[in-house]
This record gives C-alpha cells, structure tokens and sequence, in this order.
C-alpha cells in the first residue's frame, strides 16, 4: 500500500515506523529536521504531495499545525482516502 503521513510527532512516528516495518511505502509531510531525517533514515520519504498515495493520515494536535501541513498545503491528493486526528471542525477550515 501506498500511504501518506502528515505530522511525525509522538503518534506519527510510530505508525511511520509500523507501516515501513510491514514495508509499506510512505511519503511524508513534517516541520523538524531531526524527524525527516529520522523518517528519510527508515526508508519513507518527504512528499511534495500526496497524489499517488492509496492513502493519508494526518497527525496534528492543533489547528495551527492542521493549517500549515494538513490538506491546503498539499499540492494534490488524489483520490486517495483521507484519515485524521485533528478534530472535524480544524478541517473544514
């Protein structure tokens, strides 16, 4: 499967991990350099977008952080299925 992961924080980074671990290929979006570099380290790589990915999966706790990585950032999507932690509402925005 083919996923997106937006934000590597405490949840994000896990699953980033599971997912290479059961050799998935993920791209990704996120702020620090330490965790692309860690992220990059385990065979994911930095997605420009997301629009030949099956699926994506954003894990932001805040709107702020939704609005700076989450889909108004992405160039395109795809048809890909969208799932998230961020609260309905910071979506809509």
């Amino acid at each position: 499967m083919n996923v997106g992961l937006v934000g590597l924080g405490e949840m994000g980074m896990p699953i980033l991990e599971r997912l290479r671990a059961a050799g998935h290929d993920v791209s990704f979006r996120a702020r620090r350099p330490e965790v692309i570099a860690h992220a990059a380290g385990l065979g994911a790589r930095p997605a420009a977008d997301f629009a030949d990915r099956d699926t994506v999966i954003t894990c932001v706790f805040s709107t702020t952080r939704y609005a700076t990585l989450g889909p108004a950032s992405w160039p395109r999507c795809g048809q890909a299925r969208r799932w998230s932690t961020t609260p309905p509402g910071a979506r809509r925005r």
